[in-house]
C-alpha cells in the first residue's frame, strides 16, 4: 500500500528534482535551498517547500528547510519536536529528514524533555554543509594545455574563479611550465581553487575534465586534441586561435570533436570587451562598411578577430574574401616558424555587410576601427592599447608633392595608365573622424580605380615624409616612429 496520500506522487517529485539539478550542474550551482519562516506556515503560506517535499506544517511554528544538491540525496531539515518526522514520513516522498536548531528566535525549539540530546543538533547552515559534503559536490577540473603567452594568462584568469575547481598546467617544454606558474603565483587568488598541477603530458591528466583550454601553437593542435578526447572525457574546449593551419585539419578535427560529443568555443576575446558591445548597441540595422588599417597588428594572425567582430555586429557569419591586395612580401612573426603580412584583405557578407583590413609595416603597433552605415560613422582608434582623440600632421612639402607624383605615376603604370589621380593630404591638427587624406581616382574600371586608391594610401605611409603626432585621451602626446625602409623578402 502507498503510504503518502492520492495527491502526493513520488515519481512526480523526482522530476522535478531532475529539473533542478539539470539548472544547477548547468549554472555551476552547489544545490537550492528552499526555506519557509514559521509565520508562513502558522498561516499556510509554504508553496515553496510543499511543491519540493509534499508537506506543510500548517499547525505548528518550525523552520522548514528543503536541499537539493546538485548531485545526490534530497534533505528536509525542519526545528520542531520530534515526532514531527513521523508527520513528515506520512506525507513526504523524501527520506532523508534532519533536525536542525531553529533560526528563527520565535521558533519552536527542539524538546528537551526529548530522548534527543540538544548539544548533537547542528545549525542549519552547519547541516547543510555537510549534506554539500556527503553528496561530494564535485569541483570544476579544467585544463590549460600549452603554457605559453596565452596560456599563463588563461591560467591568471582562472585564479580568479567564482566556482571551485582544481586546475592542470600542461606543457612538455619546462622552462613554459615554470613561468606559468610564476604569474600564476603572482595573480591575486579569490580562494576558489581548491588545487593545481604542473604536468608535462597530456597523459597524466584525470579521466575526465569539464574545460580544457588549447592554447598551444596552431601547427600541433591536431595532435594534441587527438591526445586530449583519446585520455580523458572532456566536455567543453576552447581553442586560442588561429586555430588550425589548414582547412584539412579543420575538417579532421571537426569530425573528432563531434564523434566525442565536445562542445568548442575560439576565442575570440573581443566580443567579450564592454567596448565592442558598446559599439554594437550604436548600430541601426543598417548595411556596414567596416574598415580597419594601421601596422603591424598582425594580418594574418588577427584578422579574424575583426571579421568576427562584424559577424557579431550583424548576425551573418557567410562572407567571400579577397587576398588579391595583399603585400608580395612576407615577415618573419615574433612565433618561430610562423610568417606575417601586410596590405588589405577585403571582404563581403552575404547580408551585403562589406569590410576592408590594413596592415601596413611598421615598428609599433596602431591600428583604428572606422564603421559607416547610411546614418553614421564611428571611429575607434587604438595605438598600443591607447585612446587616441586626435593626430597632428607635419610635413615637408616640396619632398611630399614629390612623392606623391611619383606614387601617382607609379599606380597608373601600374594598374591603369590612363587614370586620373587626385590625392592630398591634411597638415596640422585633425580630430578622429575627420578626413585626413583624400584620393580620388577615375578610371575606366573601378576594380582598379579602388586598387589605385589602396595602393596610393599604402605608398603615401611607407614614402611620403609626413609626420604623424597622436593626441590621447589622458592628455599625453607622441610623435610616432616612421616605418622602416629595409630591404623585404619577395614572394616566389
Amino acid at each position: 500500500m502507498n503510504k503518502f496520500p492520492d495527491y502526493i506522487k513520488p515519481e512526480l517529485f523526482e522530476t522535478r528534482y531532475k529539473h533542478i539539478r539539470e539548472y544547477l550542474k548547468a549554472n555551476n550551482i552547489g544545490a537550492l535551498l528552499a526555506y519557509s519562516t514559521p509565520p508562513e506556515h502558522k498561516w499556510g503560506l509554504t508553496g515553496h517547500v510543499s511543491y519540493l517535499s509534499g508537506w506543510a506544517n500548517h499547525d505548528r511554528i518550525s523552520d522548514v528547510f528543503v536541499v537539493v544538491p546538485a548531485e545526490g540525496e534530497v534533505s528536509l531539515l525542519f526545528a520542531g519536536l520530534p515526532y514531527m518526522l513521523q508527520q513528515i514520513k506520512e506525507v513526504s516522498p523524501i527520506n532523508d529528514l534532519r533536525m536542525v536548531k531553529a533560526v528563527d528566535p520565535n521558533a519552536v525549539a527542539v524538546d528537551t524533555k526529548s530522548k534527543t540530546n540538544i548539544s548533537e543538533i547542528k545549525s542549519f547552515a552547519e547541516e547543510t554543509l555537510s549534506i554539500l559534503n556527503e553528496n561530494k559536490i564535485p569541483n570544476k577540473k579544467i585544463a590549460v594545455v600549452g603554457t605559453g603567452q596565452f596560456g599563463s594568462r588563461h591560467l591568471q584568469a582562472l585564479a580568479h574563479c567564482e566556482f571551485q575547481v582544481e586546475l592542470f598546467a600542461v606543457d612538455s617544454d619546462t622552462t613554459s611550465l615554470t613561468v606559468a606558474q610564476e604569474r600564476y603565483n603572482q595573480t591575486p587568488n579569490s580562494g576558489n581553487v581548491r588545487s593545481i598541477e604542473y604536468l608535462k603530458s597530456i597523459q597524466q591528466l584525470p579521466e575526465s575534465l569539464d574545460l580544457c583550454v588549447l592554447s598551444t601553437a596552431s601547427d600541433i593542435r591536431l595532435k594534441l586534441l587527438s591526445e586530449l578526447v583519446d585520455h580523458t572525457q572532456v566536455k567543453y574546449v576552447i581553442f586560442e586561435k588561429v586555430i588550425f593551419q589548414s582547412p584539412s585539419e579543420f575538417l579532421k578535427a571537426k569530425k573528432i570533436l563531434r564523434e566525442n560529443g565536445v562542445s568548442t568555443w575560439a576565442n575570440f576575446n573581443k566580443r567579450l570587451f564592454p567596448v565592442y558591445k558598446q559599439l554594437k548597441d550604436l548600430l541601426d540595422g543598417s548595411t556596414i562598411y567596416f574598415e580597419v588599417n594601421g601596422s603591424n597588428w598582425g594580418l594574418a594572425c588577427n584578422s579574424i578577430h575583426f571579421i568576427d567582430l562584424l559577424a557579431m555586429y550583424t548576425g551573418d557569419l557567410k562572407y567571400d574574401l579577397d587576398f588579391s591586395n595583399l603585400d608580395s612580401v612576407i615577415h618573419l612573426s615574433k612565433r618561430d616558424g610562423f610568417i606575417e603580412f601586410t596590405g588589405t584583405i577585403q571582404g563581403k557578407f552575404s547580408s551585403g555587410h562589406t569590410f576592408s583590413l590594413s596592415s601596413s609595416d611598421g615598428k609599433v603597433v596602431n591600428f583604428n576601427q572606422i564603421i559607416r552605415t547610411d546614418k553614421k560613422m564611428i571611429v575607434f582608434n587604438e595605438n598600443e592599447g591607447k585612446k587616441v582623440v586626435g593626430v597632428t600632421y607635419d610635413a615637408h612639402d616640396q619632398a611630399v608633392i614629390k612623392s606623391f607624383r611619383s606614387i601617382g605615376n607609379n599606380a597608373k603604370s601600374k594598374f591603369d595608365k590612363n587614370a586620373k589621380i587626385f590625392l592630398e593630404h591634411a597638415k596640422g591638427y585633425v580630430s578622429i573622424g575627420e578626413i585626413s587624406i583624400l584620393i580620388a581616382v577615375g578610371s575606366g574600371h573601378r576594380d582598379e580605380a579602388f586598387k589605385i586608391c589602396r595602393y596610393i594610401l599604402e605608398e603615401v605611409k611607407h614614402q611620403s615624409p609626413i609626420w604623424k603626432k597622436e593626441h590621447y585621451a589622458d592628455g599625453k602626446e607622441e610623435w610616432l616612429a616612421g616605418h622602416s625602409l629595409r630591404p623585404k623578402k619577395e614572394v616566389k
